[in-house]
């Protein structure tokens, strides 16, 4: 049971993104409507690298202790306070 932890909390940083990806797609309209300028398409890509390299780094981080909490439970180890907060 401990080892879906991981996976699950890396769906829930997807949503994120998800969520992230529909207020852009949100925010843009057809051409006659409003005119896309460079500052938009800068602050939309910086809003999309801010939340994909956020989104990398958790689930990296969430591997590394989901990988090493999984590793101590099986070999009979105690598995920390910290290591079990960090992954709920």
């Amino acid at each position: 049971m401990q080892s879906l932890i991981p996976v699950v909390m890396s769906g829930i940083i997807a949503v994120y993104a998800l969520v992230v990806a529909v207020l852009i797609a949100g925010n843009m309209r057809p051409p006659p409507e409003m005119q896309y300028s460079v500052f938009n398409g800068f602050l939309h890509l910086a809003c999309g690298l801010s939340v994909g390299l956020t989104g990398l780094a958790a689930g990296y981080a969430i591997g590394i202790v989901g990988d090493s909490v999984r590793v101590a439970h099986y070999s009979g180890q105690t598995v920390t306070l910290a290591q079990t907060l960090t992954l709920h």
